[in-house]
């Protein structure tokens, strides 16, 4: 670890977790370092917390926090609150991270000494999530196809929706079976799917893990997908209330 990571001290994290096993851990590893740490269970107490003090160097929530899941919480901060606070969306993932992960937006359960050095590059190099106030989609393409029929319209994103969210679920378990040759099919099967919706950096992943990804560069840009339909779901409900998240 270089002298660079050794030098962050005396942060102050915003820990938004439900489960008992893991806040504890956190605390453990997080001690070590000095670094002081307030937990939150729930999508809105960590919300009231922001409101009610200085904002943390950096914030860990879950990314099945609820009632809100960790998208939906740091697109309102952004957007509601108007408060930019580094965050690490957390989840579950049995697969293996290596020292030099560059996804430093993610960061896997159960907390481990690994994720202390992500949390440092993340508060070094402060790379935010993607603004989910930007737009991730059009529906250009879609209208101009339909001369405007809005059922079609929706039709078609439901159908993005269910497929896309299947695919990502083979996607991941080819992932943790290392099956790499079944990830880069299943990226090409769904580049069509962000191409319907003009997302340029949704075919610009599945390119990636089609053609250029190697093996250890997989998994980031499989995260990085999820992250993205994530993204484009959330966007969605606020833009069209008919339309229904997964």
């Amino acid at each position: 670890m270089s002298q660079e990571f050794e030098s962050i001290e005396e942060i102050k994290i915003l820990l938004v977790e439900n489960t008992e096993e893991h806040t504890r851990k956190f605390l453990e590893l997080a001690k070590v370092n000095g670094w002081t740490v307030y937990t939150q269970q729930g999508s809105m107490d960590a919300i009231r917390w922001l409101k009610n003090n200085a904002a943390p160097d950096l914030m860990i929530i879950d990314q099945n926090a609820s009632p809100l899941d960790g998208f939906q919480t740091t697109d309102y901060i952004q957007s509601e609150l108007k408060i930019n606070v580094p965050t690490l969306i957390s989840n579950y993932n049995n697969s293996q991270m290596s020292d030099d992960d560059t996804l430093l937006d993610f960061i896997n359960k159960p907390f481990s000494e690994l994720s202390l050095k992500i949390i440092k590059a993340k508060l070094i190099r402060k790379q935010p999530l993607i603004k989910l106030v930007d737009k991730a989609y059009s529906l250009n393409y879609l209208r101009s196809l339909s001369d405007g029929n809005e059922e079609f319209v929706l039709t078609s994103l439901n159908l993005f929706r269910d497929s896309v969210a299947v695919k990502l679920i083979e996607i991941k378990t080819a992932l943790f079976n290392e099956e790499y040759k079944s990830v880069r099919d299943l990226a090409h099967n769904i580049k069509p799917s962000f191409g319907t919706l003009e997302s340029t950096h949704g075919r610009d992943l599945c390119n990636q893990l089609v053609y250029k990804a190697t093996e250890k560069d997989i998994s980031g840009l499989v995260e990085q997908l999820d992250q993205l339909y994530n993204t484009i779901n959330i966007q969605l409900k606020k833009d069209i209330p008919s339309y229904t998240q997964v």
